[in-house]
């Protein structure tokens, strides 16, 4: 075969790469260990010259700030001072402190603190109080600090890029009253790391001082850097050698060499640098063995394409047929009659796929002609028999059609209007796997499951309609069992021919809408529905009236009562559209009422009550809802009215007895002048004013003759006329509730 011939070839590639291959491997591990080696050595020079340069600077720092803190200026600055010796005094320490900037180049700011007095001298801000301060968030820190001389990154500095070495005064004092602080800028030592870092490779520098805490670094650092710097500093404190050079692997295995050195004064000097880093300098180790592998691989693939033209160009020719009649979709990677049998498969699975597509597609144009006709839409009798003997369905067999519908819709259903498609595919589902005898299960656009079961011609009806009956109560049990929803069933009449299942349709639908007056009947047929109805049946007008009273007093227990009673009128007359449309009457009759009483029917209306309506299926349903839903909102409705009406009628009369005044105004006459009942009227205006309505209008009265007596010259018997009272009422009045009479009120307060 030509997969051995490749086979051969290829072994004599192998045989010459294999231990070209073996031998740069083991080169490339010598040169590692050998770069490895070499890079640690230059590493610890690098340390040594860090170490000497890191040292001097922090040195020269300390030594710069002793100085300073050993100012006469800083010690009398803790004495008690007058007023002019204190400004002096606070004048010789900016001066030092500012000098101090001049004789060291790494000392970017210099602050003084006196935690007696809470002063703060700045090279930057001068003579400024702690709130001012722009390093304040550090003085909390400083409070914490105990040790002669300290560095530390305090968190403002450090934002600023900023280390502080923090010094206590007095210096030979052990309770510090004070503090001197230099903040040194750390870029510049980083830049001078970078510098040497660019000399000795991509590594990376660290200088930690004893408590591990990091105070310089080299500027390229990444976070696995600092995560491995952090392992390293680790290692090294546990270590007692003052200088190493060591390997550690961080959390994805990657392996890192480090040195470090130990000052004498306690800093530890750090490099790092990766495997991957080295790696690099020893790729041409890698590049030149890919290079020479790959010329004999090439040599091979050149001696494998020149002899397969030879020897195999016959099944290379069906190879390529195979290979043009699956598009590219088959790889050649396996022996030549392997790739033939995988051709083979591959149009087998393409013809079978091929058959579903088929069939399926005659299932959905199958669906389509039984909706065409229980649509009626077929004419044509040569047109029907034509496309029955093409989907190979028989005509004259005996047919029957059942209507399902889901009856869990509306607001107190579990399902919505958004549900249905979800629905009508489970329901199909379940009709489909119940389906025992030939048949068919559609669906319409309604939502309603449709199954048209198929029998023998000479099948006699009872036997059909009663084999459709057990058909119905499986499809029922299963849909209450399985997925607990409610359904019911209504079923045709059967016919001998395929052209009346348009028929049997129509009266699988008329027989459902008798579930409206069957409460206790969930399956209902068409011929055990056919009885004799009212031929002008009678709109129940007085029954409708107790409804609305009852609606309007608020009484629960007689618009129930009324409720029941309508429904049983209604459901005597036997006729599905005068109860349907019975109901709606009786609903605008409501609405009407609601208008009446509250001015507008708008509030009602906006609940979408007739929607509503229309989703209920059974009488009972129908009359559970008018009493749980519509008499609770109806109610709800007319409260909410009647509060804002009654604040308003209450207004009212009390702008007319301010306006009339001079009258003799009673409860009666304001409830017949605003039609309201006397008493509703009384209860009414004690809850809106606090008070009855006679005590109101009295203190109306005497408030506009108080008014009179002290802003006008009318006599009493005047006052009294224009406020309504006869002159000894008004006396007798006025002294009960003033304790004094009119005339020595207008004296009194005159």
């Amino acid at each position: 075969m030509k997969s051995y011939l490749y086979r051969l070839i290829w072994l004599g590639c192998l045989s010459v790469c294999l231990p070209l291959v073996l031998a740069s491997i083991v080169y490339y591990n010598t040169s590692m260990k050998r770069e490895i080696a070499h890079i640690q050595t230059n590493n610890q020079d690098s340390l040594d010259i860090i170490e000497r340069f890191i040292d001097d600077a922090m040195f020269d720092v300390v030594e710069e700030l002793s100085k300073s803190a050993l100012d006469p200026a800083i010690y009398e600055s803790f004495l008690t001072l007058d007023e002019p010796s204190r400004v002096q005094n606070n004048i010789s320490i900016l001066t030092e402190v500012s000098a101090l900037l001049n004789r060291n180049k790494f000392i970017k700011n210099v602050y003084y603190m006196n935690m007696n007095s809470r002063l703060i001298l700045s090279s930057e801000q001068g003579n400024v109080h702690e709130s001012y301060f722009k390093y304040r968030d550090d003085l909390a820190v400083l409070g914490n600090v105990h040790k002669t001389t300290y560095w530390r990154y305090l968190p403002a500095s450090q934002r600023d890029g900023y280390i502080s070495l923090i010094m206590t005064l007095p210096t030979t004092s052990l309770n510090p009253q004070g503090m001197l602080v230099a903040q040194v800028g750390v870029e510049q030592i980083n830049d001078y790391l970078s510098t040497i870092l660019s000399l000795t490779r991509n590594e990376s520098i660290f200088v930690v001082n004893r408590t591990d805490q990091i105070l310089f670094q080299s500027n390229r650092q990444t976070s696995t850097d600092r995560l491995v710097g952090e392992e390293v500093t680790r290692s090294i404190a546990s270590s007692r050698l003052q200088s190493s050079n060591a390997s550690v692997m961080d959390v994805n295995g990657n392996e890192y060499f480090y040195s470090y050195r130990k000052s004498s004064l306690g800093i530890t000097y750090v490099s790092i640098i990766s495997r991957s880093e080295i790696v690099k300098d020893l790729r041409w180790i890698f590049w030149t063995t890919i290079f020479a592998v790959t010329i004999f691989l090439a040599l091979g693939i050149i001696l494998t394409i020149f002899n397969s033209r030879r020897a195999y160009h016959p099944i290379g020719q069906l190879v390529d047929f195979g290979k043009r009649l699956s598009k590219n979709k088959i790889g050649i990677h396996k022996e030549e009659i392997s790739f033939i049998g995988e051709c083979l498969e591959y149009f087998n699975t393409q013809l079978q796929l091929s058959s579903a597509r088929i069939a399926k597609s005659e299932l959905s144009l199958i669906e389509k002609f039984m909706q065409q006709l229980l649509e009626g839409d077929y004419l044509s009798s040569g047109t029907l028999h034509k496309d029955c003997s093409e989907y190979g369905i028989h005509a004259d067999c005996t047919y029957i059609v059942l209507l399902v519908r889901v009856e869990d819709f509306g607001k107190s259903g579990r399902f919505q209007s958004k549900d249905k498609p979800l629905l009508i595919y489970a329901l199909s589902n379940v009709m489909n796997e119940l389906l025992s005898q030939k048949g068919y299960v559609l669906h319409d656009f309604r939502g309603y499951g449709i199954a048209v079961l198929c029998f023998d011609h000479d099948a006699v009806p009872d036997f059909v309609l009663q084999e459709a009956g057990k058909y119905a109560g499986r499809v029922q049990s299963a849909l209450q069992t399985y997925l607990n929803i409610r359904a019911s069933i209504g079923i045709g009449r059967s016919y001998p021919h395929i052209a009346d299942i348009a028929l049997s349709y129509r009266e699988a639908q008329l027989a459902l809408q008798f579930r409206l007056l069957k409460d206790s009947e969930s399956i209902l047929s068409y011929d055990d529905n056919l009885t004799d109805k009212q031929t002008f049946p009678k709109y129940p007008h007085e029954v409708e009236a107790m409804i609305t009273e009852a609606l309007f007093n608020g009484d629960s227990g007689q618009f129930e009562q009324g409720v029941r009673e309508f429904n049983e009128t209604v459901l005597r007359t036997e006729s599905y559209y005068f109860v349907y449309q019975s109901y709606h009457v009786l609903l605008a009759a409501l609405v009407s009422s609601a208008e009446k009483k509250c001015g507008t029917a708008l509030g009602i209306l906006e609940y979408d009550l007739f929607d509503q309506l229309r989703t209920y299926q059974s009488s009972e349903e129908i009359c559970l809802w008018f009493i749980d839903s519509v008499l609770p909102l109806y109610l709800k409705i007319m409260r909410e009215s009647n509060n804002t009406a009654g604040k308003a009628a209450v207004k009212e009369v009390c702008r007319y007895i301010g306006e009339n005044l001079e009258k003799d105004i009673s409860l009666t006459e304001c409830s017949s002048l605003f039609h309201i009942n006397v008493s509703y009227l009384s209860r009414l205006f004690k809850k809106e004013t606090g008070v009855s309505f006679h005590d109101y209008l009295t203190q109306c009265k005497l408030k506009e003759a108080t008014r009179l007596l002290l802003d006008s010259d009318q006599t009493i018997s005047q006052i009294a006329a224009k406020t309504g009272f006869s002159h000894r009422s008004f006396n007798r009045v006025f002294q009960r509730l003033f304790e004094m009479s009119p005339s020595d009120y207008r004296n009194h307060h005159r």
